[in-house]
Parts: C-alpha cells; structure tokens; sequence
C-alpha cells in the first residue's frame, strides 16, 4: 500500500493505520548537547526532587485512578498551583 495513494492521511494516521509498524521504530541515542538544544526549543527543563515515601505512594495511587502516571499528576498538580497562585 503505497501512502501517496491513501486519502484522509491525517485521519489514517490518527488511527495508527499509517507508521506505527515495528518496522518503522527505531531507538534515537541523542547526544547530551542535543538533549539540551532540542528541550531549550521547546521550553522545557527538568527538575529533581525528594518526596516522602508514603507521597509518592499516593500520588502513584490517584495517578492510577485517574489512568495517568504519578510525574504527570505531579506535574498538573505545579501547574495548577501557580495558576491558582499567579498574582
């Protein structure tokens, strides 16, 4: 099936009729310095933090509620805050 012949392609790839084959997968090893270009154009950073035990059991408890993952929630949760916090 050639892909200059499917109509809708947005839709075809939307609904992982086109790409999502193993055959086209592939692992990508970055460099660190591209790491670093590549989340400076996009705007993001990543932090560490130390959380009690028992926190992040239960951020990983609700994420899994909610079909999410625990950074995620983590994550929605900082952003929440400072938009409820801007002044």
């Amino acid at each position: 099936m050639s892909d200059t012949n499917i109509e809708d392609k947005d839709e075809a790839w939307d609904a992982g009729l086109l790409g999502r084959d193993e055959k086209f997968a592939h692992a990508v090893h970055l460099s660190k310095e591209d790491e670093v270009k590549i989340n400076d154009a996009i705007g993001v950073g990543m932090i560490a933090i130390m959380l009690e035990k028992e926190l992040i059991k239960e951020c990983k408890r609700i994420a899994k509620l909610r079909g999410t993952t625990h950074k995620i929630l983590i994550k929605q949760l900082v952003i929440e805050f400072i938009e409820k916090n801007k002044t």
